[in-house]
């Protein structure tokens, strides 16, 4: 651009763009990006946003994601539903893997530990097997342990019932 009464063109700053023949640089709106001496502004991808004059566009965080281009504002970053979660940048939420389970807004999914299941839908805490019943990690169900083993709530294994006893 070239401001009135010059002789010499300056270069538009990151965030801003002027068109041939500008008299000055005017900011990218809101959801597009710009770096030095641009004649355009580009657009924000998905899982990203800017304000007004950005320079670069934003992620949104994990746990969030956005699908469409152009976002402008974090607000606009939409939160995962419970049993589902994103990285940062994210353009959609992933399903949460079975035994594993998530709260809303996460950016992970959370394993179940060995002697517990997720529920099917994977939005609440994985839940304890009951005795009697075992389960290994990541598991959706807890196993009956066989004739003559037993265990505790929680268990990972059944246990042998010693001699002199049955179960």
């Amino acid at each position: 651009f070239s401001p009135p009464g010059s002789s010499v063109c300056l270069d538009c700053l990151a965030g801003t763009w002027s068109a041939d023949e500008a008299g000055e640089c005017t900011p990218c709106g809101a959801g597009r990006y710009s770096g030095n001496r641009s004649s355009s502004c580009t657009i924000c991808q998905t899982g990203t946003w800017s304000p007004r004059g950005s320079s670069s566009c934003l992620e949104c965080p994990g746990g969030s994601y956005v699908p469409d281009l152009g976002l402008e504002a974090a607000t606009g970053c939409l939160a995962c539903p419970a049993g589902t979660s994103s990285t940062a940048k994210a353009s959609q939420c992933e399903t949460c893997p079975s035994g594993r389970w998530s709260l809303e807004s996460s950016p992970s999914c959370t394993s179940c530990p060995a002697g517990t299941f997720a529920a099917s839908d994977a939005t609440t805490p994985c839940e304890a097997c009951p005795a009697g019943r075992w389960s290994t990690r990541d598991s959706t169900e807890c196993y009956e342990c066989q004739p003559g083993t037993w265990s505790t709530e929680a268990a990972y294994a059944c246990t042998a019932c010693p001699a002199g006893t049955f179960s």
